[in-house]
């Protein structure tokens, strides 16, 4: 008997994650996506797994971050889902959280212990997302939470010190330093 492949190709992450058309992990994604409660209960009673990604990287996670889901992204990070997973723009989930200004979904992956201080791609702190997209009040929340982790690290003095003057400048409303300190390489 001749074996045959399946129509599409098998589809994972570098890491291992699974992408779609996995037909769970995109209902699943769908799910979150549109805000269909019912169905993302459901999948998730059903054992389906939350590390499936789709094809731009991003994992239900992100899209309940994304669109401001507070009760999705908080079972989520209870069935285990990654709080630091990234997307092809090496966003995660708090970043996508800053951009959409959804302070609840921000508090839930602080409190689950998001780090607030990783860059993505483009070399962007979560909470230089918020303040581009004009939302200083979570800016200030995920500015206080990266102080308190960054001072808790010995040895990162230096982000310790642009951190302080991000904070001091967004304060100020000094938008000339804001965007020396958000854009890598820029002069003051």
């Amino acid at each position: 008997m001749e074996r045959h492949d399946p129509p599409w190709p098998a589809q994972q992450q570098p890491d291992g994650s699974p992408t779609v058309p996995q037909a769970e992990g995109s209902r699943l994604l769908t799910a979150v996506r549109e805000g269909d409660i019912e169905t993302f209960q459901a999948l998730l009673a059903q054992g389906t797994p939350v590390s499936a990604v789709d094809p731009t990287g991003r994992s239900a996670l992100h899209w309940a971050a994304l669109k401001g889901r507070s009760e999705f992204a908080k079972t989520l990070v209870e069935s285990g889902a990654d709080l630091e997973k990234t997307d092809r723009d090496g966003r995660t989930p708090l970043h996508l959280a800053a951009r959409a200004d959804a302070g609840s979904v921000i508090q839930s992956l602080l409190n689950a212990g998001a780090v607030a201080d990783v860059r993505d791609n483009h070399g962007y702190l979560p909470v230089e997302l918020a303040s581009a997209y004009g939302l200083e009040s979570e800016s200030h929340a995920l500015l206080e939470e990266a102080m308190v982790r960054l001072q808790e690290e010995p040895g990162r003095s230096a982000v310790r010190d642009v951190v302080h003057r991000y904070i001091e400048a967004l304060k100020a409303g000094d938008a000339k330093t804001l965007h020396a300190l958000s854009v890598p390489g820029t002069p003051e």
